[in-house]
């Protein structure tokens, strides 16, 4: 996968000269090879033709689907992150309903409102800390899975195999957990409401 992203004409033909010392040094040397990438050059452009003019090699640039594919692929990640919501809430209203007598004793005890209402949050940020690990692991799988798949297919979308960045695994976590905070954030007040006398 090729970057031709250079403003610098020297730095593109010095880019593509890498590239083809790996070509030349292949174990299949008979296999033809097919470079994708980020091309900020015409296809006229002499580092192309360094490439081009290689038997065996050929010069592709990106699909114009591809754009298209990666909004559909956000969407659909906003879509789930919005279920995922929606089931934590659920999720924890369920869980509180099952531990009004639990709660209630922890008031009768003389846990304050806010003491009840740390535990339950607490138990939502481990959950979402965890939850967001696993879901980081399972996205980064499923990643490389759906390159599999498309390339089984002889669909093979232009990219620079899996990468995971320092700022994707923040931005993952942080959202995970976030999400998982502000959903359980309603039923953890009701768990505030529930009175000492419930525990009988």
């Amino acid at each position: 996968n090729l970057h031709l992203d250079h403003e610098v004409q020297p730095s593109r033909e010095k880019s593509t000269d890498l590239l083809l010392a790996r070509i030349q040094t292949r174990r299949q040397p008979t296999e033809p090879v097919i470079v994708t990438g980020d091309f900020n050059s015409g296809e006229d452009n002499a580092a192309l033709h360094r490439l081009t003019g290689v038997p065996g090699v050929t010069g592709a640039l990106p699909a114009p689907f591809v754009d298209t594919f990666r909004v559909f692929l956000t969407v659909f990640a906003l879509i789930a992150l919005a279920a995922g919501a929606f089931l934590i809430y659920n999720t924890y209203g369920i869980a509180i309903g099952q531990r009004i007598r639990e709660l209630a004793l922890l008031r009768a005890l003389g846990a304050a409102r806010s003491q009840v209402l740390g535990s339950v949050v607490v138990e939502a940020l481990v959950m979402g800390v965890l939850a967001s690990l696993v879901g980081l692991a399972l996205g980064v799988l499923l990643g490389k899975g759906l390159f599999r798949l498309f390339d089984a297919v002889g669909f093979t979308l232009p990219n620079n195999g899996i990468t995971v960045e320092t700022r994707t695994i923040v931005v993952a976590l942080a959202v995970g957990i976030l999400v998982t905070l502000l959903a359980s954030l309603r039923p953890a007040m009701r768990a505030t409401r529930v009175p000492p006398i419930a525990a009988v």
